[in-house]
């Protein structure tokens, strides 16, 4: 950071707002009580890794509580796909809103019984669903069976269980899709600024709605939507002058992939999203 000769100093006078910043982040996605207070100890860690390097890497083209929020929370998404793994909400979840997310992860992700996750939501964060709200939600979510890793070489010749064969044939062609697409999206990523860059991992890496990306980098919805719009146009633009058509794209970088078991977004893990 520019004219700041003792950044320990300057550490200390700040910390109270690095600390109401990595609460922000972590109340954001849901945590409970106990795992906002570790996520803002790691975050006090995050700053003084390297030599203060966080602190030091801070230009002032934005305030201060503006760049901690995205530095925490490239942070906290890190930790928690390091703790958990890569997790994506379905597309059913994400429509109904960020109560069905915390309930998917709930039950599907941390695999804790119904009665479990209703007491965590009801007693330890303060959500108001009734049981009976809570098990209507609950069966209105999809079964989420855990990964297996096979060869893709094996995948290339199956098609999708319980859909016709030509399902199959579709998920191949969007397979050999993706990387062409992965290629022209690194270019694209590389052209963008490092929020825009934190809107897109948020939305299509995190699975986070366009409402949630808005309120985790605490800028006004109505604006955000808009400039949502604009950029994923840009996006599509600039995608389409490497030859990739709208329609095609659509799987890729639209709402929902359109063949059950074809999702190609999984190749967005190798993008540099970093700030």
């Amino acid at each position: 950071m520019p004219d700041m000769p003792d950044p320990a100093a300057f550490l200390c006078q700040q910390l109270p707002l690095v600390d109401e910043v990595a609460r922000s982040v972590a109340r954001g996605h849901y945590s409970r009580w106990d795992e906002v207070e570790e996520f803002v100890a790691r975050a006090r860690l995050k700053m003084v890794e390297d030599d203060y390097f966080v602190l030091r890497d801070f230009e002032g083209r934005s305030g201060l509580r503006t760049y901690l929020t995205v530095v925490f929370t490239y942070l906290f998404s890190d930790e928690r796909a390091r703790r958990w793994g890569k997790w994506r909400h379905s597309a059913k979840a994400r429509r109904l809103g960020l109560v069905a997310q915390r309930v998917e992860i709930l039950l599907w992700r941390e695999r804790r019984s119904p009665e479990e996750a209703w007491e965590t939501l009801t007693r330890n964060e303060g959500c108001t669903l009734t049981r009976a709200e809570f098990d209507a939600l609950a069966d209105a979510l999809p079964v989420r069976p855990g990964r297996h890793v096979v060869e893709e070489s094996v995948l290339e010749s199956m098609s999708v269980p319980g859909q016709p064969a030509e399902q199959g044939v579709r998920a191949r062609e969007l397979r050999r899709l993706r990387c062409r697409t992965h290629q022209a999206l690194a270019r694209v990523l590389a052209g963008l600024g490092v929020e825009d860059r934190l809107i897109l991992k948020l939305h299509f890496q995190d699975g986070l709605n366009k409402g949630a990306v808005a309120r985790a980098l605490a800028l006004p919805e109505k604006p955000f939507y808009r400039r949502f719009e604009r950029l994923l146009a840009r996006l599509r633009a600039e995608l389409e002058q490497d030859g990739l058509e709208a329609d095609d794209m659509e799987d890729f970088i639209g709402e929902d992939a359109s063949v059950p078991g074809a999702d190609v977004r999984e190749d967005t893990d190798a993008l540099d999203w970093t700030v």
